[in-house]
């Protein structure tokens, strides 16, 4: 059996890895000894596969045993160690300081490439509103698909030179169909795929929205594969009205056209970088939103927290938001917007008020540890007369 599986099999063994790490942290705390956490980690890993197998639309793998063991026992080293890395001496603290901006840099880079369009070989497979069992069909008709000059006729193979040619070059994708009705999932209209079923452009209707999925160097490593939006593109047409739709990209970001309305810069910031983990596109936007900020803020919380007290932790925390904020226009993604940069400052900002809470709680009060130190002076001892006087 293949370990990681399926079009989003490292996006689930990570996935799994993570949720079963705060298993394993709290099975830590409450078991105590590390052998017998373990054991219990996996026995609950083992417990959660076995149901699935009763569970309809669920599987149970190995694979996945195999990766929330790893999660639990993460989890379970990570509170074993605690007091390492959660009350440092200065020396690693300075190193964990200086591993969190690497880390919070590499992670703002990698989602650029991740994000990035990745084209693969053909042949091309070319579906005009096909019906999948795992969407919801289109209710209106496409009349028409063109990819720059080439005429992509329905349900075909085309010439894989040409198409890969065209796609590399950011030709223009042109779609003339009527409007259909509203649907309450993702209904495809136009899909690419490259063969064996590797999807590399899906045009579709979600609702009143318009839905554009194009293939990225996330959904080649086996992530998930995130889709960017016109909201409301199809309010204000009726059924049978004709519609074109057209899908090109630019320097910044991609730009969607439906008849006159043209809708540029959309895309993604680095701050949408959790859809790669955990994407589900029926999520409204309002959640998506909210979960973009969170994963900045949660990003940005080790630096906060192991930030040393001098003032030259200004400089590198400062380094990490520009990098956030300015860094986008020069490495492909989307500008980020007010409200993820200030979940950025949020996160710093919750880092040191962590370290307070904890180093209040788990270190001594230094004039306590003094007064240990020399001796409390007891009641008797004060009355009693030197000695020799």
């Amino acid at each position: 059996e293949c370990v990681i599986c399926g079009p989003d099999g490292l996006a689930d063994a990570i996935d799994n890895v993570l949720l079963f790490a705060s298993l394993g942290g709290a099975l830590g705390l409450i078991a105590g000894a590390g052998r017998a956490a373990a054991l219990a980690a996996v026995a609950v890993s083992s417990v959660v596969e076995l149901a699935q197998v009763f569970i309809p639309g669920r599987d149970s793998s190995m694979a996945d045993l195999l990766f929330n063991s790893i999660g639990a026992l993460v989890g379970i080293l990570l509170t074993r160690t605690a007091r390492v890395w959660a009350t440092p001496a200065q020396p690693l603290a300075r190193v964990l300081f200086g591993a969190a901006v690497v880390g919070v840099t590499v992670i703002v880079l990698g989602s650029a490439a991740l994000f990035a369009p990745s084209v693969p070989a053909g042949p091309y497979h070319i579906l005009w509103a096909p019906q999948l069992r795992s969407s919801e069909t289109y209710r209106g008709e496409l009349l028409s698909a063109e990819l720059g000059p080439l005429a992509l006729q329905r349900d075909t193979v085309a010439y894989p030179d040409s198409v890969n040619s065209l796609l590399r070059a950011n030709a223009r994708l042109r779609l003339v169909a009527t409007a259909g009705s509203h649907t309450a999932r993702t209904a495809p209209i136009f899909i690419l795929n490259a063969a064996p079923r590797r999807e590399v452009i899906l045009v579709g209707r979600d609702g009143d929205d318009l839905v554009v999925r194009i293939r990225t160097l996330a959904a080649r490593l086996r992530l998930d594969q995130p889709d960017f939006r016109v909201t409301d593109a199809f309010a204000g047409f009726i059924d049978s009205d004709t519609v074109t739709i057209a899908v090109w990209q630019q320097d910044e970001g991609f730009c969607v056209s439906i008849d006159q309305a043209r809708h540029c810069s959309l895309g993604f910031t680095v701050g949408q970088a959790w859809g790669v983990l955990l994407y589900r596109s029926g999520w409204s936007e309002g959640v998506k939103n909210l979960l973009s900020v969170a994963w900045l803020t949660g990003l940005l919380i080790p630096i906060g927290y192991w930030a040393p007290r001098r003032w030259g932790s200004i400089v590198p925390c400062l380094a990490a938001l520009s990098l956030i904020t300015f860094a986008p226009s020069l490495i492909g993604t989307l500008a980020t917007p007010v409200t993820q940069t200030t979940g950025a400052v949020f996160g710093i900002l919750l880092g040191l008020l962590c370290r307070k809470v904890v180093q209040s709680r788990c270190m001594p009060d230094p004039r306590s540890a003094l007064d240990a130190g020399n001796g409390a002076a007891t009641p008797s001892s004060r009355s009693r007369p030197a000695p020799g006087r």
